[in-house]
């Protein structure tokens, strides 16, 4: 009972804590979060993986960009296309 009561007391305080208090909370919180994203060590794409990727993007049939130049021009043919009806 006594655990119960105070789960209760720390949820209603909670409601009342000062601006500066939930700041700070945030600001902690901000950095542990980029500490922790800087800690995971990212796995290394292999040629096939992109190459998989591509063939997945492909077979849902979303354009695939072989350039970054290709991109706007496909987008406005696109949308040419969706105004056109």
């Amino acid at each position: 009972m006594p655990r119960v009561f105070s789960i209760l007391l720390t949820s209603v305080l909670d409601g009342f804590r000062s601006r500066l208090s939930l700041q700070m909370e945030l600001i902690a919180l901000s950095h542990q979060v980029a500490v922790y994203q800087q800690s995971i060590s990212r796995p290394k794409l292999r040629p096939a993986d992109r190459l998989r990727e591509r063939d997945c993007i492909a077979s849902k049939g979303l354009p695939v960009f072989d350039r970054v130049e290709d991109i706007p021009r496909v987008i406005s043919a696109a949308y040419v296309r969706s105004l056109n009806g």
